[in-house]
């Protein structure tokens, strides 16, 4: 996985919390795996962007299999 950086900040890590991505685990070697999992966990508990209850996404790794 590449991780991109910008001003600092780590912007996929900024993504997933704002629940604009996903955490996609077979990718996570060589990140900070706590750090994602963990952001993702508490997006997911505040229900922001893809988490919201009333949304009807489909994890992209789903939708691959559907096909």
């Amino acid at each position: 996985m590449a991780e991109v950086d910008s001003s600092g900040r780590n912007v996929n890590l900024e993504l997933v919390k704002s629940g604009a991505a996903y955490v996609y685990r077979q990718y996570l070697a060589g990140c900070d795996q706590r750090a994602y999992l963990g952001a993702e966990r508490e997006t997911e508990m505040w229900q922001r962007g893809v988490w919201r209850s009333e949304t009807n996404e489909q994890r992209p790794w789903d939708f691959r299999k559907s096909r």
